[in-house]
């Protein structure tokens, strides 16, 4: 179990709603993964949806948590006032920040900076950067989600190091992968370094069987989970005589 802004999590999979051909197959894989907590994605100010045009009515299904999310804004007050609709409509007070402009950085902390001072219980999405990280854990955000690699990508983590660095860098910040998770052994690879959770959309969403496939990757990060629990042999360097033991065999 982890801990995401009080709410204690059984299920360390977190499941993204997009892309999915039908409710119904939304609804099937959420019951075979058995995943507590699902994410939004809120039209932004621009795009001429309201929250009331959305259908909801797949929630009327399922016993989950909903986290919306800003995909799709471009300044920090859209995000504000995204999340600001969000709690309104949906009675929550989390939000998964994302500003998608990559070259104006400091919006997503001005963003949270900004919605955390308003009560919000914000998990920015952020590179895998100990020291970007450490920012917006000093703005108040108690909860964070790294990057595994370009979303939708399904290119598995760009780099272990800095996932590995970043998790022993923050022992006491809970952190979800987020991103480029594309196979359930990615999401082992990354539960195995202690991670609290992992967020997959477009893999488990664009499978040949999505409701087989979210319950593989509830199976792998349960996998990686026990792992890391159970403690991990370290690789060791072999010696010539270990090769030379190898292929005698």
């Amino acid at each position: 179990m982890f801990d995401l802004y009080g709410k204690t999590c059984a299920s360390h999979l977190i499941l993204g709603s997009a892309g999915f051909t039908s409710p119904d197959t939304l609804i099937e894989a959420i019951e075979a993964a058995a995943v507590e907590l699902v994410t939004v994605n809120l039209p932004a100010p621009d795009s001429g949806y309201v929250l009331d045009d959305l259908n909801w009515d797949w929630l009327e299904a399922v016993s989950v948590d909903i986290m919306p999310a800003t995909l799709g804004c471009r300044t920090a007050q859209e995000a504000i006032q995204v999340a600001s609709e969000a709690r309104e409509a949906l009675n929550t007070d989390r939000i998964k920040l994302q500003i998608d402009d990559p070259t104006n950085p400091d919006a997503l902390f001005a963003a949270a900076r900004q919605l955390v001072s308003s009560g919000f219980k914000v998990l920015p999405v952020i590179p895998p950067e100990l020291d970007i990280a450490r920012r917006f854990v000093d703005a108040g955000c108690s909860a964070l989600m790294p990057t595994g690699s370009p979303p939708g990508s399904g290119q598995g983590p760009g780099s272990f190091e800095r996932l590995a660095r970043l998790r022993d860098g923050l022992d006491d910040v809970t952190l979800i992968v987020t991103g480029g998770i594309g196979r359930p052994s990615h999401a082992a690879q990354i539960m195995e370094l202690g991670f609290d959770a992992v967020h997959i959309v477009s893999a488990i969403a664009r499978a040949g069987d999505p409701v087989g496939m979210a319950e593989a990757f509830a199976n792998a990060v349960d996998a990686g989970l026990s792992g890391y629990t159970a403690g991990l042999m370290e690789p060791e360097p072999a010696s010539a005589e270990d090769d030379n033991q190898f292929w005698d065999l």
